[in-house]
């Protein structure tokens, strides 16, 4: 892992499925013998390392200047739709993908785009993502999700250990 890395954990820990981001954070986070990130923690407060690891509820303009200065993003979220399963997949910026302005939140390849846009420079970026079938309130994942969880993270981790 000689490149500095972002993870980034999307959703919503109350929404069930939608909180697979924080907890394949921290699957992350425990097989490299790093604490967790406790429920409710950003993780914002903790950067400048190697790797780096955050968990938001969305993509939003304001992380463009964070992921600047990476060389590899990697972001995990449940999906609403598409294949069932797990999806591992490089962000790439086509012409198709530039930013919306007045947006709060961006797709994956808008925030590469405006990162390259603002600051000149945009990470690698990846995005590890599962269909959900539960995002009614309450803590902890449907079943199906929860069996994809330890497939997820070490997807992750092979990126991280591939940057």
């Amino acid at each position: 892992m000689a490149e500095r890395t972002l993870l980034i954990g999307l959703g919503n820990l109350d929404r069930r499925d939608d909180g697979l981001g924080w907890f394949a954070l921290n699957h992350v986070r425990q097989s490299l013998g790093l604490p967790q990130l406790d429920a409710y923690e950003d993780g914002l407060d903790d950067l400048g390392h190697g790797l780096d690891s955050i968990f938001v509820p969305l993509l939003a303009p304001e992380l463009a200047e964070l992921a600047a200065g990476y060389e590899r993003v990697v972001i995990i979220d449940a999906r609403y739709s598409g294949p069932p399963g797990l999806l591992c997949e490089r962000v790439t910026v086509d012409s198709e993908s530039g930013a919306r302005l007045l947006s709060h939140d961006m797709f994956p390849a808008e925030l590469v785009a405006m990162t390259a846009a603002l600051y000149g420079r945009s990470p690698e970026v990846f995005v590890v993502s599962a269909l959900g079938s539960d995002f009614d309130f309450g803590v902890g994942l449907s079943p199906g999700l929860e069996a994809l969880l330890p497939m997820a993270a070490s997807t992750v981790l092979e990126l991280i250990v591939s940057a």
